[in-house]
């Protein structure tokens, strides 16, 4: 008995279309399980397709809520700085007012304080030794 590259058994007084078809079918044999073996990959590779859709999607349904909570979050906070910005700037005009006003209603004093600071901030700037 003799053994062919493809592994195909042979007697001795086999022709050489007997080896031939003995080869061939060895080698359909092959043929068929590389394709067996690229399809039996290929459906590996789509049941971890799938498998990694579905995690996806149960992660995307698991942070919708909270991204809509976070959204709400920052929009309540938004609100607030807006309000607080408006207060502090209704409070800047009142101060303004006020200020205005005493300025207007005693010029002389407001002369006199305003020398003085200057004078303060004068010698503080000065010592720079």
């Amino acid at each position: 008995m003799i053994y062919t590259e493809n592994s195909a058994l042979v007697s001795e007084g086999s022709t050489a279309a007997e080896v031939a078809t003995m080869s061939g079918e060895s080698t359909m044999t092959q043929g068929s399980a590389v394709s067996r073996g690229a399809t039996s990959a290929e459906d590996r590779v789509n049941r971890l397709a799938q498998g990694a859709h579905a995690a996806v999607d149960r992660i995307a349904e698991k942070a919708i809520p909270a991204v809509q909570r976070l959204r709400g979050g920052v929009n309540s906070a938004a609100a607030t700085l807006r309000t607080r910005a408006d207060d502090l700037d209704g409070m800047q005009r009142r101060w303004v007012e006020s200020s205005r006003g005493c300025v207007r209603n005693h010029p002389l004093v407001s002369v006199g304080a305003a020398v003085a600071a200057g004078m303060i901030l004068s010698r503080l700037m000065g010592r720079r030794d």
